[in-house]
């Protein structure tokens, strides 16, 4: 034995040790120093440890220091004078590396808390660990005593016990690593009945220290966020060996660990500067030691934050409607493109039908590649490839319209397509068996006007490029629109999705009213609400920063918004028509709002009529303000507007996707608001233009003052050479400029320049009701033109004259007399006036 002995001693190069105390000198720290709650313990008259606590004060402890752990032995006698129960039970904590005996790591024994038995339970971060349990009931009795003896070696764990000091019995061992320990103790569980039931003596605890000969090693590694990396050591580290960006350090790049962060002595978080998406690192862990100085073998840590960016994953293909087949299966599916640079995990991301949510499958999807997305009832239809994907459950897409959505892990959306059947333009493959996908690709943010019906004779493309690269002009027409859907919001509705939450900023947005707060609807819609409520009859404007994009870029245009009314009679005139255009001008008709109130193009309808047949249409299905005083422009289409006609701020442009053509020879047109009540009524004729035009074709109409009666000859006038022949969105060419007093003019030259076009008199009368004759005389007292027989004029009445004769021709250059005759008042005023060529 004694070799033995001295082979112990060389191998943890210490004594052993024993701790004992019998209580037999009436004392808790004369034998062993124990602390904690020792108010609460007595040694009673048997020279024995006794709980003597008040009554709810349960868990009481005691504990003392002790770091014997290694070819240790802990022997005691315990009494219960009760039946134990998960209430009322007795815990032993063999190790507790805590000097103040603290939960939150422990490798306790319970004696009598689970079903009578004898348990070992570990602690690990206060979370426990059942480690042992004993095949049969033990504490059975109304009083129930027990010797038990645990040994430890070479981690191997043994428990012997008897109930009458004579007959032991071993319990099967069981296996557990340990290291330091500091405190032995005991914890008294207990209701209120059960304070003073409980009794220790002989407690003896004989072995050795923890003598820590293995290294440590890395037992979990986990990502906080996206610039925080905890790692958690199999035990305590010595802090002093760990070197920042030494023997911690990311392999071959920029990125560095730039602060380390003790949460205990064996968890270290990182926190990691420069790190980027999509982008493979690799952490070296080597050199740190615990606090025997044993070193770590070298670690590798592989790390790839995987974020999915918006359109970085898209749609390209559906196959909505496979019913009846081309030359595809008769299945539905889902072509999906990797547009990013790098190759995206499909299993971080989920893919949305409806308001249904679909975990795809786990495949890596490598840049510019495809891959085809099948519902599982589609397994023994389709050929499985490398890009065919099957999901675990299936779906079903609705043939008219739809939402397919593909989600990150966070639910935040990376592709949008609001899908209709209309997105064939093609009526001959619309009815099933044929794929929609996209026309143009690096457009995945445009919905209808970038998709169209597979030209593939299949009838789909599935894994296969079919898209073109080429650029998709006219983007700038793709504009917002804002509506005020009540006093203290605004509804941004775009054609087109918006990802990224750089458009929920309000640093990007400049407006004339102060902002609150800006809140996603959906991927097409934002809704802006403002601090202070919304004043009627007031303009607000709100424009959007360059930093804010889709996916292309964009010009924005200023946005006018404000509170609305519902249109009445007479709130909109007609002011300006085009109806004989070739095929590079653009029919429009135009008006002017004379209200003093918001309008909303969303509340009008368009209704025209031409060879004895009527058509309506809605002016527009989005909502766009038309302020007072402003010009509303009805167009066929407004690149030809603008080709031609300068564009006028404070204009509003609506360009109606299913015109109605207008006749090029007359025709009647109505405004109406969506109850299809009138709003306006004008006509046209092409024999109301001027006689010295040419021709006619894209020369407007212009009414000469808004308040005439809109189907007289006499209320239009042609638009001028010098303003291109109309004026959409700007004061008319031929536009009368009243004055509170009328002086006849002397000349004026009917050539249609713009100058002085038109003689024009404004006579006033004493009295309504004045019955007017109005002729126009040559110097021979020949009559050449009659404006008017038994006419009844109001208090005033303005005179125009274009210069032609009774039979539309203009009259030569000349003096001629303008007789005015009331009848009425049986007067006659006559004015010289000369025609000329100036």
């Amino acid at each position: 034995m004694r070799y033995l002995f001295l082979l112990i001693c060389c191998q943890y190069g210490l004594a052993q040790d024993t701790l004992v105390d019998s209580f037999s000198d009436g004392n808790m720290t004369i034998a062993l120093e124990w602390k904690s709650d020792t108010s609460s313990f007595i040694v009673n008259n048997l020279f024995q440890l006794q709980l003597q606590a008040e009554p709810n004060m349960s868990p009481q402890q005691l504990f003392i220091h002790s770091e014997i752990v290694d070819t240790g032995q802990w022997s005691f006698f315990h009494e219960m004078l009760f039946n134990p129960s998960g209430q009322n039970y007795t815990e032993v904590v063999l190790i507790n590396p805590d000097t103040l005996f603290g939960n939150t790591q422990k490798f306790s024994l319970e004696l009598g808390r689970l079903q009578d038995k004898i348990t070992v339970q570990a602690f690990n971060n206060g979370v426990s660990t059942l480690i042992f349990e004993s095949d049969q009931t033990i504490f059975t009795g109304n009083t129930n005593k027990i010797w038990c003896k645990v040994t430890h070696l070479e981690g191997v764990w043994s428990i012997d016990y008897t109930l009458d000091s004579l007959n032991w019995i071993s319990l099967p061992s069981f296996t557990y690593s340990t290291q330091a320990t500091s405190t032995f103790g005991i914890i008294c569980h207990y209701t209120s009945s059960r304070k003073d039931k409980f009794i220790f003596d002989d407690i003896v605890i004989s072995g050795y220290p923890f003598q820590d000969i293995y290294p440590p090693y890395l037992v979990s590694d986990s990502v906080l966020d996206y610039s925080n990396i905890q790692l958690i050591f199999s035990e305590p580290i010595d802090s002093m060996s760990v070197l920042l960006n030494s023997n911690i350090f990311f392999e071959h790049t920029a990125s560095v660990v730039s602060q380390l962060k003790w949460i205990t002595k064996s968890i270290l978080q990182l926190t990691v500067d420069t790190l980027n998406y999509n982008t493979p690192y690799r952490l070296h862990i080597n050199s740190i030691t615990d606090l025997n100085s044993n070193a770590i073998t070298d670690t590798s840590l592989f790390y790839y934050f995987q974020h999915v960016f918006p359109y970085d994953l898209e749609v390209t293909e559906l196959m909505i409607d496979p019913s009846p087949p081309v030359y595809l299966p008769e299945v539905e599916y889902i072509e999906l493109k990797n547009s990013a640079a790098y190759p995206i995990n499909l299993n971080t991301c989920l893919v949305q039908v409806g308001d249904k949510y679909y975990n795809l499958p786990t495949y890596t999807l490598l840049p510019e590649e495809l891959a085809v997305i099948y519902p599982s009832s589609a397994r023994l239809l389709i050929d499985s490839t490398a890009k065919t994907l099957f999901l675990p459950t299936s779906f079903s897409l609705p043939n008219t319209n739809g939402l397919i959505q593909i989600l990150d892990s966070g639910f935040q959306t990376i592709h949008s397509v609001h899908y209709s059947n209309s997105w064939y333009n093609n009526p001959n493959k619309q009815d099933g068996g044929w794929s929609i996908e996209q026309t143009y690709l690096h457009y995945p943010c445009l919905q209808g006007i970038n998709w169209q019906a597979s030209s593939n004779t299949n009838g789909g493309s599935p894994g296969e490029y079919q898209n073109k690269y080429s650029p998709y002009f006219n983007l700038n027409k793709l504009q917002p629109t804002g509506f005020a859907h009540s006093d203290t919001s605004l509804l941004l509705r775009f054609p087109y999705s918006i990802l990224g939450k750089n458009f929920l900023n309000p640093d990007y947005y400049t407006s004339n009213i102060e902002l609150k707060s800006i809140t996603k609807i959906n991927a097409f819609e934002l809704e802006i609400t403002f601090k202070v409520p919304l004043a009627n009859q007031t303009v607000y404007t709100i424009e959007l920063s360059d930093q804010l994009q889709p996916c292309f870029t964009i010009d924005w245009k200023t946005i006018y918004f404000g509170l609305t009314s519902k249109p009445q009679n007479g709130v909109l005139v007609s002011s300006e028509i085009l109806f004989d255009t070739d095929g590079d001008h653009s029919e429009f008709i135009e008006y002017k709002n004379i209200s003093s109130s918001n309008l909303d193009i969303y509340d009008f309808a368009l209704n025209v009529i031409k060879d004895s047949t009527e058509s309506t249409i809605n002016c527009s299905n989005t909502h766009q303000i038309i302020p007072p005083g402003a010009y509303l422009i009805l167009a066929k289409n407004l690149e030809h507007i603008f080709f031609y006609y300068n564009k006028f701020p404070g204009a509003v442009y609506i360009e109606i996707d299913n015109w109605i053509s207008l006749d090029d020879k007359s025709g009647e047109i109505h405004l109406l608001n969506r109850s299809h009540e009138i709003i306006d009524s004008s006509c046209y004729n092409a024999l109301w233009h001027s006689i010295d035009l040419e021709s006619v074709e894209n020369v407007s109409l212009e009414k000469i003052e808004l308040t005439y009666p809109p189907c007289y000859s006499t209320s239009w006038a042609s638009a001028s050479e010098p303003e291109g022949f109309a004026t959409p969105g700007f004061v008319n060419s031929q536009h009368l400029q009243f004055t509170t007093q009328s002086t006849p003019i002397k000349s004026f030259s009917p050539n249609n320049d713009g100058i002085n076009d038109l003689w024009i008199y404004t006579m006033y009368f004493s009295s309504p009701e004045n019955k007017v004759d109005a002729s126009v005389y040559d110097l021979n007292g020949y009559k050449q033109f009659t404006y008017s027989t038994g006419l009844l004029a109001g208090t005033s009445h303005t005179f125009i004259w274009n210069g032609q004769s009774d039979n539309g021709d203009i009259l030569p250059i000349g003096t001629y007399i303008f007789a005015i005759r009331n009848r009425t008042h049986n007067t006659i005023d006559k004015f010289a006036i000369s025609i000329t060529d100036e």
